[in-house]
């Protein structure tokens, strides 16, 4: 799979979120007919004692009374679990299947995900890790969305540098349709920067081919991050001040607020 195919896959994990995180068909949080609950689209937990009630999952996570149709804001927990599950899945199955494959055998207790983990413990909704090559900063970033995933309940998205540098580059190469077509990659990755319900990973920010086109669309969905105050994980080889140099003295700066974003020292030694 190429880069460019990648990053345009037709698929929207954040559309696909949403009808697993029960924000489709809307449920009255005061009353609701348990007749009208079509069993297919339930979770299959069956009922579940909780006070003098006994309490179903409707199927998009509500628990509601048989006796009297009344909907407790308490969350199903199989249906949790199972929304977890999916938005892990849809994650690992955006990135390429051996990276995905070292995602779930990484240790915690080495490289850049053990310092990541130590040094920044999920304080701030993003964290940068700057490193030399070979650190596992791709991997611990990789980790850490899974983990968000599991803490947020977000759908996460995977935009490499390299592939937003390749959609440009398509984009200047093709006809119409296809520089059309790789425009709407672009504003896609865009909206999902802003989206502040969404978990983003930044990564390999400086390995990208260099032009002004890539940089400024690359120092645009960082500026979409930090306006949505997103949950993000950026990775990169640059301190700040080659990210200055490249991306702009605002990009820098928006890197340094501390309310938003932790930077965390890989270090420099490879572990291949």
């Amino acid at each position: 799979m190429s880069e460019f195919q990648k990053i345009g896959d037709a698929v929207d994990t954040k559309d696909i979120g949403l009808a697993l995180i029960g924000q489709g068909p809307s449920v009255n949080p005061e009353h609701v007919n348990p007749d009208h609950v079509n069993p297919e689209h339930c979770c299959e937990c069956g009922k579940e004692p909780w006070g003098n009630k006994e309490w179903y999952c409707d199927g998009s996570g509500y628990l509601f009374s048989h006796q009297d149709g009344s909907v407790t804001s308490r969350r199903c927990p199989n249906w949790s679990d199972r929304n977890i599950e999916s938005l892990t899945d849809l994650y690992l199955a955006s990135i390429y299947p051996e990276e995905g494959a070292r995602v779930m055998a990484a240790s915690r207790e080495r490289g850049a995900l053990k310092i990541s983990l130590d040094q920044w413990g999920f304080s701030t909704p993003a964290v940068l890790l700057a490193g030399g090559v070979g650190v596992g900063k791709t991997i611990a970033g990789h980790v850490i969305a899974i983990d968000q995933i599991k803490r947020k309940r977000f759908a996460a998205h995977f935009i490499p540098t390299t592939a937003t540098a390749q959609v440009i580059k398509n984009s200047a190469l093709g006809n119409f349709d296809q520089k059309f077509i790789a425009r709407g990659f672009l504003l896609d990755d865009l909206r999902r920067c802003g989206d502040r319900e969404r978990i983003i990973f930044i990564d390999d920010l400086g390995r990208e081919r260099q032009s002004d086109a890539v940089a400024q669309e690359v120092a645009d969905q960082i500026r979409a991050l930090y306006a949505s105050r997103s949950t993000a994980i950026i990775s990169t080889n640059l301190n700040l001040q080659g990210i200055a140099d490249r991306y702009g003295d605002d990009v820098a700066d928006r890197l340094r607020e501390e309310d938003w974003i932790q930077a965390v020292n890989c270090g420099k030694g490879s572990l291949r």
